[in-house]
């Protein structure tokens, strides 16, 4: 409450006071804020709101990777434990089985809501670097990002010869198939 508070004395309103309490005071200047940014005046600070209060540069509201990178860290540490415990009892491969939604749903086979892919790379990340974090706990092995993205265009039917892929060395005719098969597919 109080980093609503201060965004909101940023931008000008008067919460009375930053007190960490959503009294009168502060009602009255969202409700302002959101009125004055074309949202709709009801003083509650829902998502519409809050994005739109966090796109101020400086914003008291931004998401700031800093902030909760120990979090971050240890949910990611936990996420990378949970799924090799999960591939080493089902039998599966991480870089061709795990899915975040996003790609669930280009599949057909889950839906598309907010998953990892919005949260993940304001941490540097991206599901590649997941599956690799967990064929790497599973094997030992680091996975390079060139095996990542063989994998990833394997496991989606646009190449047939991963291992060949994986080597190196590539002919330009087989460039040329590879990149008139992944544009078909976009």
């Amino acid at each position: 409450m109080e980093r609503l508070q201060r965004e909101l004395t940023a931008r000008g309103y008067d919460p009375k006071g930053i007190d960490g309490s959503f009294g009168p005071g502060c009602d009255a200047a969202l409700r302002a804020c959101q009125k004055d940014l074309g949202l709709a005046a009801d003083g509650s600070c829902g998502p519409a709101t809050l994005a739109a209060l966090a796109q101020r540069e400086g914003s008291f509201l931004a998401y700031d990777p800093g902030e909760v990178r120990e979090y971050f860290e240890a949910a990611w540490d936990r996420a990378v434990a949970l799924a090799a415990y999960l591939c080493r009892t089902f039998s599966l491969e991480p870089m061709t089985h795990i899915l975040d939604h996003r790609e669930g749903h280009a599949l057909g086979i889950a839906s598309n809501h907010a998953d990892v892919g919005h949260w993940f790379p304001r941490h540097g990340k991206s599901m590649d670097d997941f599956r690799a974090a967990v064929k790497e706990v599973l094997t030992g092995e680091r996975v390079s990002e060139l095996d990542a993205a063989v994998d990833k265009l394997s496991a989606a039917g646009l190449i047939d010869s991963p291992d060949y892929w994986k080597g190196g060395t590539y002919s330009a005719d087989n460039v040329k198939e590879l990149l008139i098969k992944w544009a078909a597919n976009i």
